[in-house]
């Protein structure tokens, strides 16, 4: 019903650059917004988990073959609901199981808490450093010592230009400044979709 993933589709088109890749990016958060905007939080933010629409990637490639980069509105859909919940209007709570992915989970999903929001962000943050090709620091460490990626996560988002923004984002203010709407928020927040979507476009507009 869909075409690629986003973690096949990024390995395998042979124009994907930046512009594809913050218009890609776009999508995604507005995939997230609805979501939330309907109620629910996905918990479960990868890049496996979006989709090129149907027969998307053969539109893609008629138009970049023609370099019209910026003429085409790229569908992208949300996939996977298993871990999906709706979103609490209690206290947050600790002592929860892990949820997620350990390569994309927020903070709080290694510290066992409730998860909002604003976890939802972290992991898109994560897949956008990620999608611009900017190695994330706890990639090589063994999957099985959780706590490792854990504290190397809290130590990267505590100094982001010493751990994480080491190639290609290093010294980006609209990086750093998403970095910097999504550490504002706590359990209850509503992000603020707009202001990073924003963001994103003035990157895609530089490059």
């Amino acid at each position: 019903l869909l075409g690629k993933n986003l973690l096949v589709f990024k390995k395998t088109f042979p124009y994907f650059n930046d512009i594809l890749s913050y218009d890609i990016l776009i999508q995604c958060l507005n995939c997230i917004q609805n979501l939330h905007k309907s109620g629910f939080i996905h918990r479960d933010i990868k890049p496996s988990n979006f989709c090129l629409g149907n027969n998307e990637e053969t539109a893609l490639l008629s138009n970049y073959k023609k370099n019209n980069v910026f003429n085409h509105n790229i569908k992208i859909y949300l996939i996977d609901f298993g871990l999906v919940k709706k979103v609490s209007k209690n206290e947050m709570n600790i002592n929860n199981l892990f949820v997620g992915t350990l390569k994309y989970a927020s903070v709080s999903s290694h510290n066992n808490e409730d998860l909002s929001k604003k976890d939802d962000l972290w992991s898109f943050f994560f897949m956008f450093l990620e999608m611009l090709n900017e190695k994330l620091p706890w990639i090589n460490l063994d999957y099985e010592i959780e706590r490792e990626i854990f504290e190397l996560k809290k130590k990267c988002i505590a100094e982001p230009e010493k751990y994480l923004f080491l190639t290609v984002t290093k010294n980006s203010k609209e990086i750093n400044n998403i970095l910097n709407s999504i550490k504002s928020l706590n359990f209850e927040s509503e992000p603020d979709y707009a202001y990073i979507s924003n963001q994103i476009y003035i990157l895609k507009n530089k490059a």
